[in-house]
């Protein structure tokens, strides 16, 4: 399930989960259950790698990504596995190398099976690979994770949160940092699947109970059993982690004030732990089917009150034939008139429920729990994703529960739902909210600090932030969204203070470097912000982001060829980020490595994202060379297919070698493209004017003169009240 993103629920150190044990403990006792279990997508939900377990997938194999120009090859070493990414240059030499080992395997197996890297500082990293067991010469293929399948993918850098593990694994039993979604350094053993307690609640008490040979009926009531819960509570065991409305960017649920993530307790209210959001209603969105989409897409259904355990039992891995068997005899048990009228021993799930491919893992088949009339799968489109999906912009309205009693913890939460969906919507609540009091309890301080952030108020964020700090003055993720803010408005003196404290409270956080290391940049202490850099590298030595920021810092202090070589190791972690290869350019280009940087600008171009701003930091490269000839040979060519900034760039070349006809072609050409751009409009209308075509200008200069920008504003009128 996908908890909103980042500490909106922010709770102070913890120690171990009280309460817990090891799930071995329960095999001792329930010894058949534990071994059906361990068969179940939920008992192997995640495993750490070992080289008693043989991974066919790493056969030394490589599959080939067209969009990013990627080949990853997948083999063992000494029975560890490895997944090795490259690329190649113009000459077909490999460039690029870059490889990590695996160390988790997460996922059942039945759709997917994807993997994970821990890092030096104790982070897991997704890779941007996924083995698939649909299709395939041997019954499976390898494919890009979901999301990643673009040029411009996240490649080994997207970091496993908190959030990310609640639904994947059993919850962690050594100290944390903090109980925080947003959190990301996990402990060094983690348990391996989905256990027992996550639908039994903690077995301490339990076991202790057997253990001191207390009676049958307290030995029970000691430990939960979800059969014995309400029917409401009973299903909620599930939705905990199954209750999905999208996975696209909503946020789909809320973690509740106060709450950890790792909190929840089977037979405890879900609402009291989580609120799970939708559209709005009248939103208009298409019918698509989504990986955790089941208990969303049953509710739809008029074959109510079916639950999850209706037809599935959890600590049961069924045969397709009996799954069969099953479900047919409990359809028959509501329909038996059609026993005599439907053909005989029919799957009725494959007519009334078709398995059809996810929408956000395209290379996965999942059953539709919608239950209807017979009817075709839906088909199969574009993958959801960032790229591919335009985002949902309206009111973010509750789905479970149904309703929430009125007080202010429930006006908040609503309003903080709104935040990525609707914005202006909860700036007015949220500024409705405080405005009645501004005294809050901590947790709630600190939530409403980190929503302002989000909505560009670093101000009010950095206020209601520090209010939470008044009672928990050592929270460390309360002190970084403080740093956040204060750096957001303008203060990198304080919120370099505010980091400093952060990385002496999280001495394993690396992230805490990498936010100081900024914050001295921005104050221009760049010999500190060099040093503190040089340790979030070494604390990580697989971060690209921290390489690119030492490499641009150490291009402010002259230091070109330590800059280069900090961007060129920036680039090798994460060649699919085009901002990366652009601040590489911008070294070589200083260098005089001018062949250089045209390929690095070149492929970000290629990757997309800030094409524009490439093609122009080339453009005015060459022009600050004087290469205004290699500009035309090189790029014109090439970029009359891209956009309206790349044509008004050409025309200014062109106008620079005195060819106005020609200025004047790219510039019509850009102002088609983006009748918006101003600047453009200002070009052509200042080129057209000194050609003498002074009436066909001034529709140009007048449309420039109303631009919002001033500078251009001011220039189109200088030039229309010339006339």
């Amino acid at each position: 399930m996908a908890l909103m993103a980042g500490p909106f629920a922010a709770a102070a150190l913890l120690a171990a989960q009280p309460g817990y044990v090891d799930s071995a403990v329960c095999a001792g006792c329930h010894p058949e259950i534990a071994k059906s279990y361990a068969r179940t997508g939920m008992g192997r939900s995640l495993r750490a790698v070992d080289k008693a377990v043989a991974e066919r997938e790493f056969d030394g194999s490589t599959f080939v990504h067209a969009p990013s120009r990627e080949s990853f090859t997948f083999t063992l070493r000494d029975g560890i596995p490895w997944i090795r990414r490259s690329q190649h240059d113009p000459a077909g030499a490999e460039i690029n190398v870059f490889e990590q080992r695996v160390d988790y395997a997460i996922g059942g197996g039945k759709q997917a099976i994807s993997f994970l890297h821990r890092t030096g500082d104790n982070k897991l990293t997704e890779f941007p690979v996924t083995w698939y067991p649909e299709g395939g010469a041997d019954g499976g293929h390898w494919g890009m994770s979901p999301a990643y399948d673009r040029p411009d993918h996240p490649g080994f850098s997207r970091e496993v949160s908190f959030a990310c593990m609640l639904c994947h694994n059993a919850y962690p039993q050594a100290a944390l940092a903090s109980d925080s979604p947003g959190e990301t350094v996990f402990p060094a053993q983690l348990p391996q699947g989905i256990d027992c307690q996550r639908c039994h609640g903690p077995g301490q008490s339990h076991v202790d109970a057997a253990a001191r040979g207390k009676s049958a009926q307290e030995i029970r009531a000691s430990i939960v059993n979800p059969e014995r819960l309400g029917p409401e509570r009973q299903e909620e065991v599930c939705l905990q982690c199954h209750l999905e409305t999208t996975s696209s960017r909503l946020p789909a649920s809320l973690l509740r004030t106060g709450r950890g993530v790792f909190s929840y307790r089977p037979g405890e209210p879900l609402e009291d732990f989580i609120l799970a959001l939708d559209r709005a209603p009248e939103a208009d969105r298409a019918d698509s089917v989504e990986l955790v989409s089941a208990p969303y897409r049953l509710a739809k259904s008029a074959c109510k009150p079916l639950t999850c355990t209706t037809c599935h039992d959890p600590h049961v891995a069924w045969s397709p034939e009996e799954s069969v068997r099953r479900t047919e005899t409990i359809c028959a048990s509501c329909h038996p008139a059609l026993s005599g009228r439907h053909p005989a021993r029919q799957d009725c799930v494959a007519c009334h429920m078709p398995r059809t491919r996810a929408a956000d893992v395209i290379h996965a088949s999942i059953t539709d729990h919608y239950i209807s009339k017979p009817r075709a799968a839906v088909p199969t489109g574009a993958e959801i994703d960032a790229r591919t999906t335009k985002p949902y912009a309206g009111e973010v309205t509750l789905y479970y529960p149904k309703s929430l009693a009125p007080n202010p913890g429930n006006e908040l939460a609503l309003a903080i739902a709104q935040v990525q969906s609707n914005p202006v919507e909860a700036l007015l609540r949220l500024n409705q909210f405080t405005a009645s009091d501004s005294a809050r309890p901590a947790d709630v301080a600190a939530e409403i600090g980190h929503a302002f952030l989000l909505l560009a108020q670093p101000q009010k964020a950095a206020q209601w932030y520090q209010q939470a700090l008044l009672k928990s003055h050592d929270n460390p993720v309360w002190l970084a969204g403080l740093g956040n803010a204060q750096m957001a408005a303008g203060h990198p003196d304080t919120a370099a203070e505010t980091f400093a404290e952060v990385a002496a409270l999280t001495p394993w956080e690396t992230d805490a470097l990498f936010s100081l290391g900024q914050a001295y940049a921005r104050q221009g202490k760049l010999t500190e912000a060099i040093r503190t850099l040089r340790a979030a590298v070494g604390r990580n030595p697989e971060s690209a982001a921290a390489f690119n920021d030492l490499g641009g810092i150490l291009l402010r202090t002259g230091s070109l060829k330590e800059a280069e070589d900090a961007l060129r190791e920036a680039v090798r972690i994460q060649p699919e980020l085009s901002s990366l290869r652009m601040n590489l350019a911008d070294a070589l280009i200083k260098e005089g490595k001018l062949r250089e940087a045209q390929e690095q600008l070149e492929e970000a171009i290629r990757i997309g994202g800030r094409a524009e701003t490439a093609e122009g930091a080339w453009f005015a490269a060459l022009l600050a060379t004087g290469s205004q000839q290699q500009a035309l040979q090189a790029w014109s060519a090439s970029f009359r297919a891209q956009t309206a900034g790349a044509h008004n760039n050409l025309g200014t070349v062109f106008a620079s070698e005195n060819r106005p006809d020609d200025a004047i072609r790219e510039y019509r050409l850009a102002v088609a493209g983006d009748p918006q751009a101003a600047l453009a409009q200002f070009n052509l209308g200042v080129t057209l004017y000194g050609r003498g075509m002074k009436d066909e200008a001034i529709p140009y200069l007048k449309k420039a003169a109303a631009s919002a920008n001033p500078g251009i504003s001011a220039a189109a009128k200088s030039v229309l009240g010339k006339q």
